[in-house]
């Protein structure tokens, strides 16, 4: 039982609480997989999709499978809905799971809820293969 185990390391157990099947918190710490994530912020901290575990965020970093996200800023990160996020430099896409360099944050917006979206020189849409698509304004 992962519950027991972790129990050694728990700093507060009065306060402790799973939060699904992989993170769980106390006051003082977030648990990934029942360890220690000594990155995460306690207070700030919290799960972005209700039905599955892969994505987090606290105000230091947006997480995926536990890891933070190489140049997103937990801060300034909103999540816009199940296919897109932003932070203050960078757009970023749920569905592929990395930064889109190529798209401009100050002027980037989702336009539907199928993962369309448009910024000042494109308009982007997924494929039935999840695959990113691109296409030039006129």
């Amino acid at each position: 039982d992962k519950a027991l185990t972790i129990s050694k390391k728990i700093v507060n157990p009065v306060s402790f609480e799973i939060l699904n099947d992989f993170w769980a918190k106390d006051k003082s710490h977030i648990y990934y997989d029942f360890k220690p994530h000594d990155q995460a912020d306690p207070e700030s901290f919290r799960l972005l999709f209700a039905d599955h575990n892969d994505w987090a965020q606290d105000n230091k970093h947006l997480y995926q499978y536990g890891k933070a996200v190489k140049d997103i800023d937990g801060a300034t990160f909103e999540m816009l809905n199940t296919h897109w996020g932003k932070d203050a430099n960078h757009v970023f896409s749920f569905g592929t799971g990395r930064i889109r360099a190529n798209i401009d944050a100050a002027t980037f917006q989702v336009t539907d809820e199928e993962g369309g979206a448009e910024d000042k020189n494109h308009i982007y849409s997924f494929n039935n293969f999840g695959e990113l698509r691109k296409k030039k304004k006129k």
